[in-house]
């Protein structure tokens, strides 16, 4: 299930575009080079990232790459005027596409099979990004803990500082645990480049400063995380029932200890079982209705119309769950028309009945 929460897609959108990264460092003809201590070079750095910081606050963006054993590339865009920011990174054939926007929430486009098909079972093919509200997003923070200063945050370390002919200058230190770093500096004062190398990995990381615009997704191409979750809730309508129905049955004997299961017993536990499931699922989708010797449990997407239900009776010390009918005709139906939908290879088939088990064992 899809329930995106502000801490992970905040950091998401901009937790990649905020580490140290690793870029090969042109030769000058005129290179003065110092010897700094760690604590020189920790003050030196803290300038740099409070020039850098400075220059930041009216927009920036950067790119960034990873090559090696693994390879990566993305860039990030920060529109600090409108408070809003975008990072797109792939990684080999997954793209994330991800924005912030200041008291607002962020958006993700749909990365999961399952988020692909609950559209799709919609009726609304064209969504391409998935919202979460949060006005207590704060742009200003997220931009502090992630912006070009914070690249420099580790900097005690002794190393060099290697200044150019044309008033660039290179500071370079070797890390705690052996990697090495090159920070470059422009004239202005503000970092342009960094680099981090180490154990097979080469990571690099460029900055621009200056006004920046990002578009956040249309209305159209875009679902509440909510809606969202509802119908990945529905795809998987049947095994919800199911896990309902047959968890609760189980629970219903273990409580009559071999004796004589009593209706209203089956009935009181069942529905509080449904109601408890639903709760951890986020999503009123399983309903209870009182049968003859038992219950109804049941569902109906608002989407499809279709419906899945099972019967669980109490017959003296047995409990019988079935299937009805109707509801295997109507999924035969959906089966043959080519649209029924099925857990993606990643979702174990079943997940619905581990998420049963521990609504019941912690309710």
């Amino acid at each position: 299930m899809f329930r995106p929460s502000r801490t992970a897609l905040a950091a998401t959108a901009l937790s990649l575009a905020a580490s140290v990264f690793a870029m090969p460092v042109a030769a000058y003809a005129a290179d003065t080079t110092t010897n700094l201590s760690a604590t020189q070079m920790a003050a030196a750095l803290k300038t740099v990232a409070t020039t850098s910081t400075a220059a930041a606050a009216g927009g920036w963006q950067t790119t960034i790459g990873l090559t090696g054993f693994l390879s990566l590339t993305g860039s990030s865009v920060v529109d600090t005027q409108h408070k809003t920011a975008v990072t797109r990174v792939r990684f080999e054939d997954e793209l994330m596409i991800a924005y912030v926007a200041g008291g607002r929430g962020a958006y993700l486009n749909l990365g999961e099979p399952d988020q692909r098909a609950a559209v799709q079972m919609m009726g609304r093919p064209e969504v391409k990004f998935v919202f979460a509200a949060d006005p207590t997003l704060n742009f200003d923070t997220l931009m502090k803990e992630n912006g070009p200063g914070s690249v420099l945050a580790d900097s005690s370390h002794a190393g060099t500082k290697t200044v150019h002919d044309d008033g660039s200058a290179d500071y370079r230190f070797t890390g705690s645990s052996g990697e090495m770093y090159t920070f470059r500096v422009a004239t202005s004062g503000s970092l342009t480049r960094a680099h981090v190398a180490a154990d097979g990995l080469a990571m690099t990381q460029s900055f621009v400063y200056g006004p920046q615009t990002v578009t956040l997704p249309a209305a159209a191409i875009t679902i509440s995380a909510a809606t969202l979750n509802r119908g990945v809730a529905y795809l998987h309508m049947s095994d919800a029932v199911r896990a309902v129905a047959k968890g609760g049955a189980e629970v219903v004997r273990g409580k009559a200890h071999g004796r004589r299961v009593k209706v209203s017993s089956l009935r009181k536990i069942i529905k509080h079982d449904a109601k408890v499931f639903n709760t951890k699922l986020q999503v009123k989708l399983v309903k209870v209705k009182n049968i003859r010797r038992g219950v109804k449990v049941y569902a109906k997407n608002p989407w499809t119309h279709k419906t899945v239900s099972y019967t669980v009776k109490a017959f003296g010390r047995k409990v019988v769950v079935r299937k009805t009918k109707a509801a295997a005709a109507g999924l035969a139906a959906v089966q043959a028309a080519g649209t029924a939908h099925h857990l993606p290879a990643d979702l174990p088939a079943g997940w619905l009945d581990g998420l049963f088990a521990a609504a019941v064992a912690g309710k």
